[in-house]
């Protein structure tokens, strides 16, 4: 079966940087997304953010979300509002979207297999901040208009 194939190939693969990296006493560090939903890190047009005063908007400046296909509802700029918290777990354990993909893509709230660009990138400069290394983890996004801080990140993980 063509998905049996290509997962021993994922692992085979895996097999061979985690020894490479072994050999060079290096750790190695394997963070695992979802379906990649969602933009950037915020809107570095607004002054808040370029002074550091008052609340930072979460999610792209405005004039991203008015390029490509517009519905009526902006979905992408809901989830980016929405989903801006993240759940960590050992292994490869984030499930793909499967028969409720097509009303994933239009949710504003994260959904199962998820995985916001935002979370995802954070997961990994965050999992080089750790000391201790050798990971190997999924990240999935949840439900919060805030994103996990230096603290909450550092309790997540503590959990792996």
């Amino acid at each position: 079966h063509a998905t049996v194939r290509l997962k021993k190939a994922y692992q085979s693969f895996e097999a061979k940087i985690k020894s490479k990296a072994a050999s060079l006493t290096a750790d190695v560090v394997i963070a695992r997304a979802g379906t990649l939903k969602g933009g950037g890190c915020g809107d570095v047009t607004s002054e808040e953010f370029s002074t550091g005063t008052g609340t930072a908007k979460f999610g792209l400046a405005d004039a991203f979300y008015k390029e490509g296909n517009q519905d009526i509802v902006n979905w992408r700029m809901l989830y980016d509002i929405q989903a801006c918290g993240v759940s960590l777990e050992k292994g490869d354990t984030v499930a793909g979207p499967g028969f409720t993909g097509v009303f994933a893509a239009t949710s504003e709230s994260a959904s199962a297999g998820d995985t916001s660009r935002i979370a995802m990138a954070a997961a990994m400069v965050y999992a080089l901040r750790e000391e201790k290394g050798g990971y190997d983890f999924s990240v999935a996004s949840t439900d919060s208009r805030v994103p996990p801080s230096e603290l909450e990140w550092g309790l997540l993980f503590s959990k792996l």
